[in-house]
C-alpha cells in the first residue's frame, strides 16, 4: 500500500480499529472489576463418569432471562471415599444444584443490573461423599439466550485431580494450535514495527496479519473450558474477552483480502470492513451501556457477512474477468478453502452450542496467518530487491554522469595549457594545476557521493572548471556570478553538466566566443539556480547537435533533481539568441534532504 489513498484508509482503519479495541478492553476492565464469584465452570467430553440417565424438565418462568427454566433430575450413583465432585458445566446460563432438596451451590443472576446478561461459561462444583449415594439430585438452570436450551447439560461424578487432567488433555492441541498462531501474530508485529521504525513504507499488511493472529489467538486461549477451570469466579470476564477478540478478528480479515482483489472490490472489501467495526463498535457500546444485548446475535452476524463478502466478491471476479491476475484468485481460493473449517466449526456451534469442535477453525486461522505473512514479507524482500536494482542503475548513471564531465578533449587540452604555462608563466601554470586537481578530485569524490551536497561546494567545483576553461578560452568567455545564497542543498555534480553545456554547445561555437551568466536566488517556496549564456542557441523541439551524450546528461541531472530533493530543470533557447537553464530546488524537501546529507 503505497498510494495516497491506501495511507488515508490506513489512518482511517488504524483509528476506527483503536476505537473497538477501547471499547473492548473499556468493557472487559468494567467486567473484570465486578466481584469474584467462587464458584467453577466445566466442559463436556465422553468419559464413563459422565451422567447420561436424567429426566429432562423444561418450564417457561417470565422472571428468567430467556423466559425459560430447565432442571435434570437424576438418583446420585454409588459414591466410593474419596475427593469427589459432581461437575457441572454450563454455558451462558445460570444455575443450581440440589441435593434432596437442599441447595449446594448456586450461580444466581446479580442483584443489580450489570454488563449483557450472560455470566459467560461456568463450572458448577458440589463435593460428593459416600453419603450421598442414592439421593436425588436437582441441576435446574436459567439460560440467557433462548438457543441455549438446544445444548444438552455436561455432567459428571469425578475428582478435582482427574477433572483438571481432563480438561487439559482435550484442550491440549487447541492450546498448543493457538500458541503457534499468537507467536506468529507477535512475529509478524514486531517485523512490521521494525520496517515502520528503519524503512519508507511500514508495510501495514503486516501490522493486519498480525491483528488477526494475536486477536484469534486471544479469542480460543479465553474460550478453552480449561481456562474456565483456572480462572473460576473470572469466567464473565473470560467470555466478553474472547467475544471481543472473536468481532476483531475478521475485520483486518476482509482488508488483507481487499489486497487481493482489484480496485473496484478493493473499495467494496474496505467498505465492508469499516462496516463491519462499525456494527461491533455498537455492539460493544450497547453492551458497555447496558442498553442492549446483541451478544449472540453479533456472532452470527460478523461470520455471515464475513463469508457472504469474500464468496460474492470471488464469484463476481471470476465471472466478470476482473481478478486482477492468477495469483489474486489463488489466494482468494486459499481463504475461502480456510473458511470451510472455519464454517465446519460454527455450523457445530449453532447446531449443538458447543465450542469443542474449534480446531478446523483454529487451523484456518494459523494458513492465513503464517501465510498471509509469508506472503507479505516475500512481496516486501521482492519490492526490496527492485529498489536495490534501482538504486544500482542510479549509481551507475551517476558514474555515467561523472565519467562523461571528464571528457579527453578537455584533458588534453588542460594539460596541453598547463605545459605551455610552465615555461611562460610558472605562478599561473601552478594555478592551473591546483585548479586541475581540485577538478579531478572533486569528480573522484562524487563517485561515492549518494546525498545531497551544499550548493557552495558545488559552485566551488563549477568555478574550478570554468577556471580552467577560461585559460582555453581567454577572452573569448566571460563569467558573472550573480549569488545571493547558497545556503541549500543539490545533487552532487548536479550543476556543471548544465555549465558544461553551454560553454562546449553554446559559447564555444560562436567565433567571437559569449558571456556565461551563473546566478542564485531565494524565493518564498523554492532556491533557483539560473545558468544562461547568449551562444547559438538550439531549436528545443530538435535538441541540440550532440543529441548523445548531452542529451543523457541533462536528463540523468533532471532524474537525480527530482528523484533527490525534489527539484525541477527548465530549458528554453533560442536559435541565434542562447539557451538558459533554470533549477528549482523545493524548500520543503530541504530538511530530508538535510537529514540525509548528516547521515552520509
Amino acid at each position: 500500500m503505497s498510494t495516497h489513498g491506501d495511507r488515508q484508509f490506513n489512518r482511517l482503519f488504524l483509528r476506527l480499529y483503536g476505537i473497538l479495541v477501547a471499547a473492548a478492553i473499556v468493557i472487559c476492565i468494567v467486567v473484570g472489576l465486578r466481584p469474584a464469584s467462587s464458584l467453577y465452570t466445566s466442559w463436556q467430553s465422553e468419559p464413563s463418569s459422565f451422567i447420561r440417565k436424567y429426566t429432562y424438565l423444561e418450564y417457561e418462568e417470565e422472571d428468567t432471562p430467556a423466559g425459560i427454566r430447565r432442571e435434570y433430575v437424576f438418583t446420585c450413583p454409588e459414591i466410593p471415599a474419596g475427593d469427589n465432585i459432581l461437575a457441572v458445566y454450563m454455558i451462558h446460563q445460570f444455575g443450581a444444584v440440589y441435593i434432596d432438596g437442599e441447595l449446594k451451590t448456586e450461580l444466581k443472576e446479580p442483584d443489580t443490573k450489570g454488563i449483557g446478561k450472560t455470566p459467560g461459561s461456568n463450572w458448577l462444583i458440589v463435593p460428593l461423599g459416600p453419603e450421598d449415594t442414592e439421593k436425588l439430585v436437582t441441576v435446574e438452570t436459567r439460560p440467557v439466550y433462548p438457543e441455549v436450551r438446544r445444548t444438552p447439560l455436561a455432567m459428571r461424578i469425578t475428582t478435582e485431580a482427574e477433572l483438571f487432567r481432563d480438561c487439559f488433555r482435550e484442550d491440549f492441541l487447541q492450546m498448543m494450535i493457538s500458541i503457534l498462531i499468537l507467536v506468529s501474530g507477535l512475529i509478524f508485529l514486531g517485523v512490521f514495527l521494525y520496517y515502520r521504525r528503519f524503512n519508507a513504507d511500514p508495510q501495514y499488511l503486516l501490522l493486519y496479519v498480525s491483528c488477526v493472529g494475536i486477536m484469534t489467538a486471544i479469542w480460543r486461549l479465553t474460550d478453552l473450558r480449561f481456562m474456565d477451570y483456572l480462572m473460576a469466579g473470572y469466567t464473565k470476564l473470560l467470555s466478553y474477552i474472547s467475544f471481543s477478540a472473536l468481532m476483531m478478528t475478521l475485520v483486518p480479515l476482509l482488508v488483507i483480502a481487499s489486497t487481493q482483489a482489484d480496485d473496484r472490490f478493493q473499495v467494496f472489501l474496505k467498505g465492508s470492513a469499516i462496516g463491519l467495526m462499525g456494527f461491533d463498535v455498537i455492539v460493544l457500546f450497547l453492551q458497555i451501556f447496558n442498553v442492549f444485548d446483541l451478544r449472540q446475535f453479533a456472532y452470527g452476524f460478523n461470520i455471515g457477512l464475513f463469508l457472504i463478502v469474500l464468496i460474492s466478491t470471488l464469484i463476481v471476479a471470476v465471472r466478470e474477468g476482473e481478478s486482477t491476475g492468477p495469483v489474486n484468485v489463488t489466494v482468494m481460493v486459499v481463504f475461502l478453502v480456510c473458511l470451510g473449517g472455519i464454517t465446519i466449526d460454527v455450523t457445530s456451534y449453532f447446531v449443538t452450542q458447543s465450542s469443542t469442535g474449534s480446531v478446523y477453525t483454529l487451523i484456518a486461522f494459523l494458513i492465513v496467518t503464517v501465510g498471509a505473512g509469508i506472503y507479505t514479507m516475500r512481496n516486501y524482500l521482492r519490492q526490496k530487491k527492485r529498489l536495490e536494482e534501482q538504486d544500482r542503475e542510479l549509481a551507475e548513471n551517476r558514474i555515467s554522469i561523472m565519467m562523461s564531465q571528464i571528457q579527453p578533449h578537455f584533458l588534453y587540452n588542460s594539460l596541453a595549457s598547463i605545459y605551455y604555462m610552465c615555461d611562460e608563466d610558472p605562478q599561473l601554470a601552478k594555478k592551473a594545476i591546483d585548479e586541475f586537481s581540485s577538478y579531478l578530485r572533486v569528480n573522484m569524490d562524487s563517485l561515492k557521493q549518494t546525498r545531497n551536497v551544499p550548493f557552495a561546494e558545488e559552485l566551488k567545483h563549477i568555478r574550478n572548471y570554468l577556471n580552467l576553461e577560461k585559460m582555453r578560452y581567454d577572452d573569448r568567455l566571460q563569467i558573472f556570478y550573480n549569488i545571493e545564497t547558497t545556503d541549500f542543498l543539490v545533487p552532487a555534480l548536479s550543476i556543471q553538466p548544465i555549465v558544461e553545456n553551454a560553454v562546449r554547445h553554446g559559447i564555444s561555437k560562436q567565433p567571437e566566443g559569449g558571456i556565461l551568466d551563473i546566478s542564485a536566488y531565494e524565493k518564498e517556496d523554492c532556491y533557483e539556480i539560473v545558468i544562461e549564456d547568449d551562444g547559438v542557441g538550439f531549436d528545443p523541439e530538435k535538441g541540440s547537435d550532440d543529441t548523445s551524450r548531452s542529451h543523457i546528461g541533462i536528463e540523468n541531472v533532471r532524474y537525480r533533481l527530482r528523484e533527490m530533493c525534489g527539484g525541477e530543470l527548465e530549458i528554453t533557447s533560442e536559435i541565434g539568441f542562447g539557451t538558459t537553464a533554470t533549477i528549482r530546488i523545493p524548500k520543503d524537501r530541504q530538511g530530508q534532504a538535510s537529514e540525509g546529507s548528516q547521515k552520509a
